[in-house]
């Protein structure tokens, strides 16, 4: 039993997987994720998992899409105590949408580069590829767009710096601030605004609160078709821990997209240092 603030006791069912204590009007168990019995069949339960196994004793509680909850389990691996009673009420309901607050916060602060983060890291390798690319193209359209004003902005700078450099020009420091801020101001105005819109709006906010709503519907249907596929070849013995090798997390993947923006980020800085030496 657990005890609440009042001092009065609630009912707890206990988990036949793991044997923590939950409350009894959970579905999930807070610790492992796995389906817990109704609390009429706890005992029916538990006197099927001593004589047949959990595996069989869970796997006529709950299915998502004909796959059962503990191959479900097996499979989501990481935070299933958080995730399966989203799947449930999705599956329950015939909802495609249920908030995924982890995504929704990455794509908040790093637009598309968060969302394939996380795609990567669930190992939803195309999803990631998609977000991955777009923020990309996001980032090297505002560069392609604004190429003239860069060029004009780093070549007057450039042009400063060369008269300085070789003493054709008595350039005091507040001139020389005064110069350079025009030139920011220049760049600034000339800021493509369709790619503004895009970069704030759309890969900063919209696309964030969109992936939010449906990446766990997109999760759902990977993880139910990776589950089929592999149920279709693998040995019933060998299946749970295929799925949770082929299901789960990584950290390598979600490593991925970081490296190719910051791979992006750097050729693209080092063109410019480039051009910059060359018309100093």
């Amino acid at each position: 039993y657990f005890c609440n603030i009042t001092g009065d006791f609630m009912n707890t069912n206990k988990c036949i997987r793991c044997g923590s204590e939950n409350n009894e009007d959970y579905k999930f168990c807070v610790n492992c994720g796995a389906v817990l019995p109704e609390p009429n069949k706890a005992e029916v339960l538990e006197n099927s998992f001593k004589d047949e196994g959990f595996d069989e004793a869970t796997a006529r509680e709950l299915e998502f899409d004909g796959v059962t909850s503990t191959e479900m389990t097996a499979y989501v691996k990481n935070n299933t105590g958080k995730i399966l009673p989203k799947f449930y009420t999705m599956e329950k309901f015939g909802q495609k949408v249920s908030f995924c607050f982890p995504v929704f916060f990455l794509g908040l602060i790093f637009g598309f580069l968060g969302i394939s983060i996380w795609c990567f890291y669930r190992k939803m390798k195309k999803l990631g590829v998609i977000s991955l690319c777009l923020g990309i193209f996001l980032f090297l359209g505002n560069i392609f767009l604004n190429l003239n004003t860069i060029s004009q902005f780093l070549g007057g700078y450039a042009g400063l710096m060369g008269d300085i450099l070789s003493n054709q020009g008595d350039f005091s420091a507040p001139f020389l601030q005064t110069a350079f801020e025009n030139l920011i101001t220049e760049f600034d105005s000339s800021y493509i605004r369709v790619f503004s819109f895009l970069n704030q709006y759309v890969g900063g906010f919209i696309c964030p609160v969109l992936m939010g709503m449906f990446a766990l519907h997109f999760y759902k249907t990977k993880a139910v078709k990776d589950i089929k596929d592999i149920k279709g070849f693998c040995p019933e013995e060998m299946l749970l821990s295929q799925l949770s090798n082929k299901g789960g997390t990584s950290k390598a993947l979600a490593a991925i997209p970081v490296i190719v923006h910051l791979l992006t980020v750097t050729a693209v800085f080092a063109l410019f240092v480039i051009y910059f030496l060359l018309v100093i």
